[in-house]
């Protein structure tokens, strides 16, 4: 018998200063869990998913739920992590996106967002 084991994994992903999508995506493909902690320099706005098949962001589209509503950690608070919506998991590749309703939100300067997934 196999001893199973789970795989943590931390990444600090950006979102540059007048941008409102992070440089690279998180790979999903063996992520099951994660969060994501919110930076001193976050510029007030939700964290909504762009999610792809693929690794190019030009491929990516806003996650919605079966209502039409925004997949989003509404609000986050700075220095504060967040839980991962669970739906984000089905993805294959997901960008973090500075939003609000849907409308991309830029960051005023450089956000780093610290993601500790479990696979």
């Amino acid at each position: 018998m196999s001893d199973i084991r789970r795989i943590y994994g931390s990444k600090t992903l950006v979102i540059p200063a007048g941008s409102s999508l992070s440089t690279e995506p998180i790979d999903m493909r063996r992520v099951v869990s994660g969060v994501v902690g919110v930076s001193a320099s976050w510029t007030a706005a939700d964290i909504g998913f762009m999610v792809s098949s693929g690794s190019v962001s030009s491929d990516a589209q806003l996650l919605h739920d079966s209502t039409g509503s925004v997949i989003q950690i509404t609000s986050p608070s700075l220095g504060t992590a967040f839980e991962i919506p669970s739906s984000v998991f089905f993805s294959h590749y997901a960008w973090l996106f500075s939003q609000s309703a849907g409308t991309a939100v830029d960051q005023t300067a450089s956000a780093s967002l610290v993601v500790q997934i479990k696979s």
